[in-house]
């Protein structure tokens, strides 16, 4: 029994080590290649450019009635905004919306009626591709209760690496440990494990 925790230790040293280590070369790679884009929650970042729409022609056309904006106290208030262009004379805030979250893109346009001088928001979710390769790493970590009235500790790293349809693959390096009473029980398991792992989301409105 000793022999087999102290494997099993061994083990989890290695899983552990070896997750820290890809996840730490992610973390480089990202930094290095200049693909890591973080956004403060305070700040509203502008919104990619439209492949597409940046292929169409532009023209000036001239307003023939006030546009109309928010008030800048307000709104600035209201979405908690920092950034320097609430004070900025030049630029107006005319519309704000929430865009729900998409797998995929999500193509925004503006429009702006030239006859109320309002502008409006609209966005559209581009329909899933059957198929998407994918490069998002997560490290977790599990604590449990089991029916057999064990403890289960488990920890690791996964690697989302491909979609097919809603299907989701993914690969995975855990290590897991379950304990009982030391005094009533025999059972003390340290043990990792690699994995792969096929995910489809359930009750959620498409």
């Amino acid at each position: 029994m000793k022999q087999k925790i102290i494997i099993g230790f061994y083990i989890f040293v290695a899983v552990v080590i070896s997750s820290a280590a890809i996840f730490a070369g992610v973390k480089v790679y990202n930094w290095y290649s200049g693909i890591k884009a973080v956004v403060p929650s305070a700040v509203f970042a502008p919104a990619k450019e439209n492949k597409k729409a940046a292929k169409v022609t532009k023209e000036k056309i001239k307003a023939e009635v006030p546009i109309e904006v928010f008030n800048k106290e307000e709104i600035a208030k209201q979405l908690k905004i920092s950034d320097p262009d609430k004070s900025n004379p030049n630029i107006q805030f005319t519309d704000a919306r929430t865009i729900p979250p998409s797998e995929q893109e999500t193509s925004v346009t503006a429009k702006w009626d030239k006859e109320k001088g309002t502008i409006t928001i609209d966005s559209r979710q581009e329909p899933l591709s059957f198929y998407e390769f994918s490069n998002k790493w997560i490290v977790y970590a599990d604590l449990a209760y089991t029916t057999n009235k064990e403890m289960e500790v488990a920890g690791g790293i996964s690697w989302q690496c491909l979609r097919v349809l809603k299907i989701k693959t993914e690969l995975y390096a855990e290590a897991r440990a379950d304990f009982t009473n030391i005094q009533t029980g025999d059972r003390n398991n340290v043990m990792g494990l690699v994995g792969i792992r096929f995910s489809k989301p359930i009750f959620q409105k498409d």
